[in-house]
């Protein structure tokens, strides 16, 4: 300081008195809003810092305000499930944001729930649409699968019946082929037949002539002389007059010398034949005739053996009767040329021709009229169509007739006309052509191949209906009309045709919720069961509360993120927002009373409660104790008890607008957030350096004194040189403090700007507040000290190499213990154990003390990509690999999980 400031303030003492009081006075009002601007929070960066830069860059890009992400943290110990509605339903507080583990996990569920189940239900609907779908189309795939069948029946039947035809119109056409060739061979036989026939007929015949004949010539005048015989006899019994006029009576109706010779021996017989029975009598004179006769050479050998044996058949009583000549005839004949009596018998009555007609008819079984025919036209063809025809059964005649008709024509060309006429002509032609020669096989594909071309089908689709599988073609029907569902069928690895044949035995409702629950695609952060979403949307749960209280946690953070909420026995609730401690304390309190389990408060608000506790019992101590050895100190230096109050005057008016102007400049203008420790700092600089500062600019004016000064002397040297000693000191004070700011020593940056104000206060406040004082007061301002003029005497110090050397060697050791001694920023290991402490202690060692004292790290990238990606994977293991480091949070790690 110069002689003209000194002199200002000697002369205009009063006027720097009255700006000082003035400037107090309005800076009393302003004092409390530097105390309510103190933060009491642990983490704060230093203005200018990359923490700063990387706390405004989140602040600015990320919508986060400061570092710390809850206002509030109560921890919850023991078990929590029971009440998991009630704590997922706590979503605020009084105004605040509630966060915790069901909170998050009921806005996670409800999230889903409203986008999941009304797809679901809307599947659902799809899934009982297509159930409808393949119900009906089933059913009319059963029907046309009985229809094929039929068609196919038919048509085999129709095949068969061709064939039938085809097979019997070869053999009726083989059978007629046959006769007509057997009956060309017959007819020469019985041609043979009737020749030889005839010969034996006309043997036959003349036999029977000369039977006749010769038993005229024997029987007949005999018979007649024994019928006239007889009626004399019998009306004279005189034998002499009967023999005479029956002889007689015979003679004269002889006219043949031959006859009448024959009869005169057979009357010289009678005459002389001794026989009583007139008819034996007769008979025997005949016999004795011919015998005569014989002898005589009437008869040769031949014409003997004829009457020989014509005698056993025809005698004098039957000679006029048919028979006996028949029964000569054959039996002579089968005799005499060993003819068979069964071939004479029959031929005796009837023709040659007749007679091979009967035989032939019951040898082959063939009408005697067809042989007729046969004989008389020689038509061997005509002849065995009647046959065939003939034997035929009555319903077979009509197709006989028509093959015959149609003899000349191919066996298929007959067979599927044929089946076209009895049909009445109801089935195609060309089709029965078609099918006609075709294997049973054939006509199934052949069915397959029609009907797939109508209903343009693949023919492998109707072979596979015939095999009875109804259901996979319902299904691949289906299948085609499902490509809209393919994205959500692929999910679950299912194509459209499977998931057809699953709707036969499932239900619609479990086939959406298995579809929607492999479909529902959740974020890393995020876990899904699927299984119980099925469960979920199945039993149509869709009340949020009810889900949580059944445990159906089917979707949810990743561990890390469950792990950092809920872990074991201990339950985290973050408070959000803008919390005040005493919001805090009512919450917990709140908790307690609905949880009954116990409660513990933590976070950056409580510990900064507790903090500001601690800084109010530190100051209230430390302050009123700095004040007294102030007092004590000055008071024992001057021996003055006015002396020892000066230095509060000039404490009190530099602390209150150092205040003040700390509040504008560092909080206001600067934007510094000032800690909890800065009031205390600065009350306790202001205190000391003001007590300092006015020791030296009093030591001074006492000094001159004693030199023989007057007061205003004495008192401009004290302004003079005394205010140079303080602005020194001062000044270097104050350059420490900016350095400290400038150059970011950490923790101490924040409160140096601040500091820096307070010294500039509180050294302005000593050379002239305190001096303007000083040169109005005098020695009155060390009452009852009296100054007396007292020459300086010259001291001599002893060893001072020694001394110094000493002193040296102490600051060189504290120094090196200074250096080596490990510092440390826990200001929470400086606070007593307490609740909000318990709480953080309990976050560190189970949790992460991320949700209280988060440390960010911001990391300038240019575009997302694979490379940046990798980049930030090796820096987040690089942090995750420090010691202590518990989670590391970022793009390629949310919440604690490298994804």
């Amino acid at each position: 300081m110069n002689d003209s400031f000194a002199r200002f303030i000697q002369k205009r003492w009063y006027l720097v008195v009255i700006v000082w009081i003035v400037m107090i006075l309005l800076s009393i009002p302003f004092i409390s809003l530097f105390f309510s601007s103190v933060s009491y929070q642990i983490a704060i960066s230093i203005p200018g810092s990359t923490a700063a830069r990387a706390e405004n860059i989140v602040s600015n890009y990320f919508n986060l305000s400061g570092t710390s992400e809850s206002g509030a943290v109560v921890v919850i110990q023991g078990n929590v499930s029971k009440d998991a509605v009630f704590l997922s339903k706590l979503t605020s507080f009084n105004n605040l944001s509630v966060l915790s583990y069901y909170t998050l996990e009921r806005s996670i569920i409800s999230s889903y729930i409203s986008s999941a189940y009304p797809a679901y239900v809307n599947l659902t609907k799809i899934m009982d649409n297509i159930s409808v779908q393949e119900i009906k189309l089933l059913s009319n795939l059963t029907a046309e699968q009985k229809k094929l069948n039929s068609t196919i029946e038919k048509t085999q039947n129709l095949s068969l019946s061709v064939k039938k035809v085809e097979k019997s119109f070869i053999d009726v056409k083989e059978n007629i082929t046959n006769t007509t060739q057997k009956l060309e061979l017959l007819k020469g036989y019985m041609d043979e037949n009737i020749s030889s026939f005839s010969r034996i007929k006309t043997s036959e015949e003349n036999v029977n002539s000369s039977a006749h004949e010769l038993s005229l010539f024997l029987n007949y005048y005999p018979f007649l002389f024994l019928d006239y015989w007889e009626s004399v006899y019998n009306s004279t019994h005189n034998v002499t007059l009967a023999n005479q006029y029956a002889y007689e009576k015979v003679v004269s109706l002889i006219n043949s010398t031959k006859e009448l010779n024959y009869f005169n021996l057979f009357y010289h017989e009678w005459n002389s034949s001794t026989v009583v029975n007139p008819l034996k009598r007769a008979q025997g004179s005949i016999l004795s005739s011919i015998s005569v006769m014989e002898e005589e050479g009437v008869f040769n050998s031949t014409q003997s053996n004829f009457i020989s044996s014509l005698e056993e058949y025809v005698n004098l009583t039957n000679f006029r009767e048919v028979f006996p000549y028949y029964l000569f005839a054959i039996n002579y004949l089968n005799v005499t040329y060993r003819l068979p009596l069964t071939i004479l018998a029959p031929l005796f009555n009837t023709t040659p021709l007749s007679f091979t007609l009967e035989i032939y008819s019951q040898k082959t079984g063939i009408s005697e009229p067809i042989l007729y025919y046969l004989m008389q036209t020689g038509n061997a063809f005509n002849a065995s169509y009647e046959i065939v025809y003939d034997k035929a059964p009555q319903n077979y005649k009509p197709f006989i007739h028509e093959v015959f008709l149609n003899i000349n024509e191919t066996p298929y060309a007959f067979s599927t006309s044929y089946v076209y006429q009895i049909t009445n002509e109801s089935i195609p032609l060309n089709l029965i052509r078609e099918v006609g020669n075709l294997s049973q096989g054939q006509v199934v594909q052949y069915i397959i191949n029609q009907t797939s071309a109508e209903e343009k089908l693949p023919t492998w689709f109707f072979s596979s209906l015939l095999q009875g599988e109804e259901r996979n073609l319902t299904a691949y029907l289906i299948s085609q009309k499902l490509t809209f569902l393919s994205s959500i069928l692929s999910k679950s690895n299912m194509t459209s045709k499977e998931l057809a044949e699953l709707l036969f035995n499932t239900s619609p409702s479990y086939i959406s919720s298995i579809l929607l629950s492999n479909y529902v695609n959740v974020s890393p952060i995020l876990q899904l069961n699927r299984g119980e979403l099925r469960e979920v949307l199945v039993n149509n749960m869709t009340n949020i509360s009810t889900i949580i209280s059944k445990g159906y946690f089917f979707v949810e953070p990743i561990s890390n993120i469950s792990n950092a909420l809920y872990l074991r026995e201990y339950y985290l609730v973050l408070l959000k927002g803008n919390v005040t401690y005493s919001q805090a304390e009512n919450f917990a309190n709140y908790l307690s009373s609905k949880l009954h389990s116990k409660v513990i408060l933590t976070g950056s608000e409580p510990v900064s409660h507790s903090l500001k506790g601690l800084a109010t019992s530190a100051f209230s101590i430390a302050i009123p104790v700095g004040i007294i050895l102030a007092i004590l100190l000055t008071g024992i230096y001057f021996r003055s008890f006015v002396a020892a109050f000066v230095p509060l005057g000039i404490y009190f008016s530099a602390f209150t607008i150092a205040s003040v102007l700390i509040w504008g400049v560092v909080i206001k203008i600067l934007g510094i957030t000032v800690d909890f420790l800065t009031p205390s700092q600065v009350l306790l600089l202001a205190l000391g350096l003001g007590t300092d500062y006015v020791v030296f600019i009093s030591g001074r004016y006492i000094e001159e004194r004693r030199k023989g000064k007057g007061k205003d002397d004495a008192s401009r040297e004290a302004i003079k040189w005394g205010g140079k000693a303080v602005t020194i000191t001062a000044l270097v004070v104050m350059l420490s403090f900016f350095f400290l700011y400038v150059y970011n020593i950490p923790f101490f940056s924040d409160t140096a700007i601040a500091e820096m104000l307070a010294v500039v206060v509180v050294w302005f406040s000593a050379i002239t507040f305190f001096s303007a004082i000083l040169s109005r007061v005098g020695d009155k301002l060390f009452f009852p000290y009296k100054i007396k003029q007292n020459p300086p005497k010259e001291r001599k110090i002893n060893y001072p190499g020694l001394k110094a050397g000493i002193i040296l060697t102490a600051v060189v050791i504290f120094a090196a213990v200074a250096m080596t001694t490990q510092l440390s920023f826990n200001v929470l290991g400086l606070l007593p154990q307490n609740e909000a402490t318990e709480g953080v202690n309990l976050l560190s060692s189970q949790f992460t003390t991320a949700n209280v004292f988060p440390i960010c790290v911001v990391i300038p990238v240019h575009g997302f990509n694979y490379s940046t990606y990798q980049h930030l994977v090796t820096i987040y293991k690089e942090i995750q690999g420090i010691n202590g480091v518990t989670s590391v949070q970022s793009s390629v790690s949310p919440y604690g999980g490298l994804i």
